[in-house]
């Protein structure tokens, strides 16, 4: 009996045989025909009698004739640097020869088919003596079209005997062609990480006038992306590319074409990745039919990374069962295939490859076949199901108590780790409290102290490490308060469970379980605009708290445009003024003891117990809380004085 198990430990032992890149040119990464692959024959008694497959188009010129145009109206228009020169010569030398071709597959794309083809030949031999049937299929796009036509074209020869159809079917250009249900604009991620004006400086005598010629971000791109693409229209990077980005400026625009494909083809947003379900389908049904068939078949599909990503994603096949990915695992000609085997007796078994190589162990077909059908029930529901999401605006009551855990649900886990956060969001939580800092390559995590000394193993400021270092660091077993109840064994906890979240885990952790993000921010630099494009990105607009106890923060966030309901930690009397003009505010006191008599001035108002408090503030249209409510006799006291929400340490339910 296969299970899914053994599955999960072949896929750890053999992902990395995958031929997955042969570069770090993101998306335009060329296919490794050198690397080693795995392809393991299927079992004694069985033989090959059917292959499925969906590859990406081969190599082709730069997406957009816009693309081109930007580099020429700039690098004609401004005023140049020596280095700025060379770029421009080389440019124009190479121009003519690109220039209306954008998007189309390019002769190194064509000869990447042909050469797949005869690998499918070669990988295969016993499968294609005695010819079968090939039938192929692309997308509506020129590019993919000419992949089918080329790689066709290597048939014959080595398939004698075997007859090939080709169709572009306008049926299934839908289902070859998906796009995605989300889109993520990085623009604004962009302009907050990458220093454009020390970029243009090393290219134009005068950046502002050069500035002013075309939309700098696009600009930028479009350059890194022209250099990034010579070799897939067969020229090469000479020497004039050096020292025209930066390694920390090409880390970034990688990155954000990462976090990109993350959220628009992966798990970063999982409907995107459900959405590959009508292709999973397809293939079923197509394998279905062929294996009723008594031939040998090969069925071909072409189509593009925006679709081979969320189907390998949807199968945990390949490199994307992560919640990220590095983008040049999908390099120019990628291909994912089911191989299938019978033996006399009619039982089938099947396997995964991705480029080529076995991703999967040879699995019985029924079983296989309904694990699959499971995915597409799961995508069809995360498609058609209604938002789990709390809101900001829910009454705090006995029946409904607004718990917002304190760096996670501390009592099952360290403080601002992955045990926390997902304890807070399986206990259903009504909101996730959490603090941002920013690592050195400007990746955001979630970390109170700016440094790291207290709660990990390391030292020094955050701002001093890479996100890598960072990643695979531990939170030891540290709580924010004396008053945490632990119920977990630190030792138990699994060395994942015990990291530290980025600012993105955090988001999807919180969309995913409903949890309302509470953010504390203590700083900016940088951190606003990061927050506010995944504040955006996933689909968490006006389900947010943004905190600090700092108003200028407050107040810089919404000069940055953020219309989140905004919360001064720490508040005092004088505070009430200024968050009214912000509005769409709320605010804690710092009072210890509920039963505390005081004597404060609001206005023309002198206030004697925290009930005034609290009526006075909803008056004027503020939410109100005070410090963490950690028992149950302070829960009961916190909703009789008709507090909003109550942040804890200790408590999610009553």
């Amino acid at each position: 009996m296969w299970k899914k198990s053994a599955i999960l430990l072949f896929l750890l032992s053999c992902v990395l045989c995958a031929r997955a890149e042969s570069g770090d040119d993101g998306i335009y990464s060329l296919y490794d025909f050198d690397s080693p692959c795995r392809n393991v024959p299927p079992p004694v008694g069985y033989e090959v009698c059917y292959i499925s497959h969906y590859g990406r188009h081969g190599a082709r010129y730069i997406t957009s004739e816009s693309e081109y145009d930007v580099l020429a109206a700039v690098l004609d228009g401004a005023s140049l640097t020596p280095s700025g020169i060379r770029i421009r010569t080389f440019f124009d030398s190479v121009y003519p020869d690109l220039k209306g071709r954008a998007g189309q597959l390019s002769p190194v794309g064509e000869a990447q088919q042909r050469n797949l083809a005869a690998r499918l030949a070669d990988d295969f031999p016993s499968f294609i003596e005695g010819g079968c049937t090939v039938s192929a299929v692309s997308s509506d796009a020129p590019r993919c079209i000419r992949s089918m036509e080329c790689f066709l074209e290597g048939l014959p020869e080595l398939l004698p005997g075997s007859s090939a159809t080709a169709a572009c079917d306008t049926a299934l250009v839908p289902i070859l062609r998906s796009s995605p249900v989300r889109k993520l604009d990085t623009d604004s991620l962009f302009t907050a990480r990458f220093d454009m004006r020390a970029f243009y400086a090393r290219l134009f005598t005068d950046a502002d006038a050069a500035m002013s010629l075309a939309d700098p971000v696009l600009f930028i791109r479009s350059l890194w992306y022209f250099r990034n693409h010579l070799a897939c229209v067969g020229l090469e990077k000479t020497p004039v590319w050096d020292g025209v980005f930066t390694p920390g400026e090409d880390a970034i625009l990688s990155a954000l074409d990462d976090e990109k494909f993350s959220f628009q083809c992966g798990w970063s947003w999982p409907e995107n990745v459900a959405r590959a379900w009508p292709l999973l389908k397809l293939f079923i049904d197509e394998a279905d039919e062929a294996l009723r068939s008594l031939g040998r078949q090969v069925r071909l599909r072409f189509g593009h990374d925006g679709t081979l990503l969320p189907l390998a994603a949807l199968l945990g096949a390949g490199p994307f069962d992560a919640s990220s990915f590095d983008s040049s695992q999908c390099p120019m000609a990628a291909n994912l295939r089911w191989v299938f085997a019978k033996d006399g007796n009619g039982s089938c078994l099947v396997k995964i490859q991705y480029n080529e190589s076995d991703v999967s162990p040879w699995m019985p077909w029924p079983e296989f076949r309904e694990s699959c059908l499971e995915k597409i029930d799961w995508a069809c529901r995360e498609l058609a199901s209604p938002s789990l999401q709390r809101s900001v605006d829910e009454s705090n009551t006995p029946l409904n108590p607004l718990f917002s855990g304190h760096r996670g649900l501390q009592p099952f886990g360290p403080e601002n780790s992955f045990a926390s956060f997902e304890a807070a969001g399986r206990e259903r939580m009504w909101a996730m409290e959490t603090d941002f800092q920013m690592t050195s390559d400007s990746v955001v995590i979630c970390m109170h102290d700016a440094t790291l000394d207290r709660t990990t193993a390391g030292s020094g400021k955050v701002r001093e490490h890479t996100f890598r270092e960072v990643s695979i660091m531990e939170v030891e077993g540290v709580n924010s308060s004396a008053s945490v109840t632990r119920r977990y064994n630190y030792d138990s906890l699994s060395p994942r469970q015990k990291r530290i979240p980025s600012m993105e885990d955090y988001f999807r952790i919180c969309r995913r379980d409903g949890m309302v993000p509470f953010i504390e921010l203590k700083e900016d630099d940088g951190i606003i605009a990061a927050m506010n494009l995944a504040i955006e990105k996933y689909g968490l607009t006006g389900r947010c708290i943004v905190s600090s106890g700092k108003i200028e923060l407050l107040k810089a966030y919404r000069e940055s445009g953020g219309t989140e309901r905004i919360h001064l930690i720490f508040a005092r009397a004088k505070d009430i003024e200024p968050l009214l003009r912000l509005g769409n505010a709320a605010l804690a006191f710092d009072f210890r003891n509920l039963d505390e008599e005081i004597n404060i001035e609001c206005g023309d108002n002198v206030i004697h117990s925290l009930r005034e408090l609290v009526d006075y503030c909803h008056r004027l249209g503020l939410r109100v809380c005070f410090r963490a409510v950690d028992t149950p006799e302070a829960a009961a006291k916190s909703l009789d004085l008709g507090i909003d929400y109550m942040p804890t340490n200790n408590m999610w339910k009553l």
